[in-house]
């Protein structure tokens, strides 16, 4: 009797163990349960606020902007929930995040060396306020508005080497006061939606800070002429290795930086720069358009200075057909010199000015003092003015 009794309370203690194994195990499945609707939950809340920033916020007949999904220039005149207008094609994620990092960013001089960049100033100091008046000089007799010349544009290369040249360019424009600084250049690593980037960022620069002209951007974006890309600026040499000497010697103006993919064709190119021109007038803004532009590419000195003459010689012919068959042989960017050029015409500028023209080779062999044995890999440089 005692033996069963002992079975007995084994088994109601076994049973009762059981039992409460059993109501922590409803428990436990009830709470995953509700964890389970809790991360569900989340999931659709965070879904549906992605689709209603990328699936509804524009009507159908907005215009979808490029890269970043967003207007993000600076227009004092847009109200600011404008500002605020995402693109419905093109908003993910990634993109989102990237519109609050360059909102309120400033875009970097990333290639500006201190040392270097006053080095080319010092070694511009031969060229004084009095190049540019002799310029002019050159061509009173034949200009028949004769006290009127100005310079309208220019061309300068972008290659840091060259960083001389440069600031000899600069220095020789800067003996004119202009309210925009236009700087066409290519866009070298060919990315982008667009043929044509700019943005109305402004750039932090050592000299301080350079306002890009938010008014003729903006114009661009809306005409569908151009999209934005805020990493895609800073990070191309071609505008950025220019922007501490636009601020150095012409502290007053504004930039509208302009990248041009290489695949721009004949008719883009024209209207561009004709559009540009014509937003300076239109707007009575004394500007200058410069094409940030390096010549020859991967040639002995020799070679190059064969293809250099070539190239002069068609942008001083403004021979449009031949600059646009040009390849890496004569420039890196022939639509940026076309849509100078077209500029140029529709200013009324039709004298040419070469101010320099130079190697890499010829260049390190000044730095090092000694001739080298040549490269079979050089960049060739040209400085040049477009004037009335």
């Amino acid at each position: 009797m005692e033996s069963e009794e002992r079975m007995k309370h084994i088994n109601r203690k076994h049973i009762n163990h059981m039992k409460q194994k059993y109501i922590k195990y409803l428990k436990c499945k009830k709470h995953i349960k509700y964890f389970i609707i809790v991360i569900i939950v989340i999931i659709c809340l965070c879904t549906g606020t992605l689709f209603l920033l990328s699936g509804t916020c524009h009507e159908p007949d907005k215009r979808p902007t490029e890269n970043n999904g967003l207007r993000t220039e600076n227009n004092p005149s847009q109200p600011e929930s404008d500002m605020w207008q995402i693109n419905t094609w093109q908003m993910n994620t990634l993109q989102i995040g990237h519109y609050l990092r360059s909102k309120n960013e400033m875009l970097q001089c990333r290639y500006y060396n201190e040392k270097e960049f006053f080095r080319s100033v010092e070694n511009s100091g031969t060229v004084d306020d009095s190049t540019a008046t002799a310029i002019m000089d050159t061509k009173m007799d034949a200009s028949p508005k004769n006290g009127n010349s100005m310079i309208y544009g220019g061309i300068v290369p972008h290659h840091l080497l060259a960083g001389d040249m440069i600031a000899s360019f600069f220095q020789t424009i800067a003996v004119e006061k202009y309210d925009v600084v236009v700087v066409l250049a290519p866009n070298h690593k060919g990315i982008g939606k667009k043929s044509i980037h700019t943005g109305a960022w402004s750039w932090q620069t050592p000299f301080g800070i350079l306002e890009a002209d938010s008014d003729i951007v903006n114009s661009l974006v809306d005409s569908k002429l151009a999209g934005t890309n805020f990493e895609l600026l800073e990070e191309d040499h071609s505008v950025s290795a220019l922007v501490p000497y636009i601020k150095y010697y012409l502290p007053d103006s504004k930039i509208v930086p302009i990248l041009l993919h290489g695949n721009l064709g004949m008719y883009e190119t024209q209207r561009l720069g004709q559009y540009i021109y014509g937003q300076l007038e239109n707007r009575h803004k004394k500007g200058i358009i410069i094409a940030s532009v390096d010549f020859s590419h991967y040639l002995t000195l020799e070679e190059a200075n064969k293809m250099d003459e070539i190239s002069i010689k068609a942008i001083e012919n403004r021979d449009y057909d031949m600059i646009q068959l040009f390849d890496n042989d004569y420039m890196d960017s022939p639509p940026s010199v076309i849509t100078l050029l077209s500029a140029m015409d529709a200013a009324g500028a039709k004298y040419m000015k070469i101010l320099g023209h130079s190697n890499s080779d010829l260049i390190i062999d000044a730095i090092t003092g000694t001739k080298g044995p040549g490269s079979s890999e050089t960049t060739s440089y040209f400085t040049a003015i477009f004037y009335r």
